[in-house]
């Protein structure tokens, strides 16, 4: 059946098989179940994967540690004075300034196993370097002070935010968040 169109001055032909007039014959949807349609949802389980992988890469581990008014925290752990830079309770820690930096030094038992640690911190309060034991592993940190907390970057490349009680650098030679 053939129609014409008018517009104005001139008179187009327009030629339809059908009462409605499909623009394109493809379904955007079709119902052949899981296998006419993989590639589709292979994309939506990319998608949801790659927004997971933000979602913890900007959402990363944080942990509260430092001196506070009950002694040397860690998490939730609280280690009581036990002499002069030196704390005690679920671990042991002790502290020292000495040529120009402060030394820390730690042994605690987590997970069921023995871990020691040692960092090193300059006396700028900027930057510590640390190394820990956990049984016949050994493994390195370095923290960077930023905004009252220390960013510290395991060797594996993970990371763990610890937020300073009250701000003040102390060197943390826990493996939190490890």
């Amino acid at each position: 059946m053939a129609e014409v169109l008018s517009t104005g001055a001139r008179r187009l032909p327009v030629l339809a098989e059908r009462e409605n007039v499909l623009h394109d014959e493809r379904r955007l949807w079709s119902p052949g179940g899981w296998q006419a349609n993989w590639h589709r949802i292979l994309t939506a389980v990319g998608v949801v994967a790659a927004l997971a992988g933000a979602f913890f890469g900007v959402n990363q581990a944080a942990v509260t540690a430092g001196y506070d008014t009950q002694g040397f925290r860690v998490g939730s752990a609280i280690l009581s004075p036990a002499g002069t830079d030196a704390y005690q309770g679920a671990g042991a820690i002790v502290i020292l300034h000495q040529n120009g930096a402060t030394v820390g030094a730690s042994s605690a038992v987590i997970r069921g196993q023995h871990v020691k640690g040692v960092c090193s911190m300059n006396d700028d309060g900027l930057s510590a370097h640390c190394l820990f034991f956990q049984g016949s592993k050994s493994f390195t940190a370095v923290d960077q002070k930023s905004e009252g907390s220390w960013l510290r970057r395991y060797d594996n490349g993970e990371q763990v935010r610890i937020h300073l009680v009250g701000g003040r650098s102390a060197p943390i030679p826990f493996p939190v968040g490890y």
